[in-house]
């Protein structure tokens, strides 16, 4: 279940999909940058949001051009029980929500996403925090065979798992045994299982990405850049 697993219903009212899911904000990322979902010139290689949300319920609708979608994570790990204990440990601890809009013709289309989820900190093992928190803005244009793209996105963590201070304060405390640092680490807040929720793991974030986009349909193919 390292990608998606989810399960859903679709009615004439919109669809409710439950399970794990790539998340509002990534979605528009990648449907409004010229490399798509790529890791070559995909400007989110220069920042961090959240791609997957575990245990989440999405409502979605798509009607005349328009897609609306409203996602709320559960938080949790997906590849053994246990493997996160945010969530039992401290209320929500590790709970993510967001919402996105489009709108698309043949020849144009933008769209916009909000999302954020909880963290628990290093510092502050009983409270719930504001973890990592994006917003982004996209469009693309068609003339004939081009296609031109542009966005940005802003990328936000205030609340990372480690701040410097910590980090700092594990060096002395441990006297700098990598061994006895990586076990405090691992066995509190991280899981290789779950490498996907991107709270902000040291250090805070505060990131800005600005992104033009070109898409050329030639005869043998496509010629696609991007300045990131």
């Amino acid at each position: 279940f390292d990608r998606q697993a989810y399960a859903g219903l679709i009615t004439p009212y919109g669809a409710v999909i439950a399970g794990r899911q790539y998340t509002p904000g990534y979605e528009v990322f990648v449907k409004f940058n010229s490399f798509y979902d790529s890791f070559a010139g995909n400007a989110g290689q220069l920042a961090t949001v959240n791609l997957r949300a575990n245990n989440a319920v999405q409502y979605r609708a798509e009607l005349k051009g328009f897609t609306f979608g409203a996602m709320y994570g559960f938080g949790g790990a997906e590849g053994i029980a246990g493997g996160r204990n945010e969530r039992v440990a401290v209320e929500r601890g590790d709970d993510f929500w967001g919402v996105e809009l489009q709108y698309a013709t043949p020849r144009f289309g933008i769209a916009g996403a909000y999302q954020q989820n909880r963290t628990v900190t290093f510092s502050k093992p009983t409270e719930n925090q504001k973890g990592l928190e994006t917003y982004n803005l996209g469009a693309w244009v068609s003339f004939g065979g081009l296609k031109f793209y542009g966005h940005y996105m802003h990328s936000e963590n205030e609340n990372p798992v480690l701040s410097p201070t910590d980090i700092q304060n594990l060096v002395i405390a441990t006297g700098g045994n990598v061994a006895a640092i990586t076990s405090s680490v691992l066995s509190q807040y991280l899981n290789r299982w779950d490498v996907n929720a991107l709270r902000g793991v040291a250090g805070p974030t505060d990131v800005d990405i600005y992104h033009l986009g070109l898409e050329w349909e030639l005869n043998f193919g496509k010629l696609i850049a991007a300045f990131n």
